[in-house]
């Protein structure tokens, strides 16, 4: 296990109880935590994430594995902004032009987030050529729909 693995295996846990306390607003305006119970485990697992939100939906990326739970759609809850909410999330794999217009939106409205994607920005601050298209080569998108 690499030292990034063992940086989360630390920082998770406390991100996930910061996420519930009364002090969330330090990092939930960026940050949420998706609750799931894994698919061949059966265990509760609990992942903060980065997300963003377009067109009514949250969404989030990752290099991690466990979107493999989601690859069809699955009842999760999310803990934004201190409250709990249910929703619907799945794995966005196939569709590269939804991944690139969600993850453009994302380094428009948070140009500093680019790094966290593998992402270069030119001078205008807007992506390399090229660039949106590799990081849709190693991330994956999870979208989230809220129930009403």
């Amino acid at each position: 296990m690499d030292l990034s693995r063992w940086g989360f295996k630390l920082l998770n846990p406390a991100m996930n109880t910061l996420l519930r306390s009364p002090l969330h607003g330090v990092v939930s305006r960026r940050l949420m935590a998706i609750e799931y119970t894994g698919v061949k485990s059966g265990k509760a697992f609990s992942v903060p994430v980065s997300y963003f939100r377009k067109e009514g939906h949250i969404y989030c990326f990752t290099d991690g594995r466990w979107w493999n739970n989601f690859k069809t759609p699955r009842e999760v809850q999310l803990i934004i902004e201190g409250k709990a909410y249910k929703a619907s999330a799945v794995a966005i794999r196939d569709d590269r032009p939804a991944f690139i217009d969600v993850l453009a939106s994302l380094i428009h409205r948070f140009p500093r987030d680019a790094r966290y994607y593998g992402v270069q920005l030119g001078a205008d601050r807007k992506p390399v050529t090229g660039e949106l298209e590799l990081a849709a080569d190693n991330q994956i998108m999870v979208k989230f729909s809220l129930d009403d």
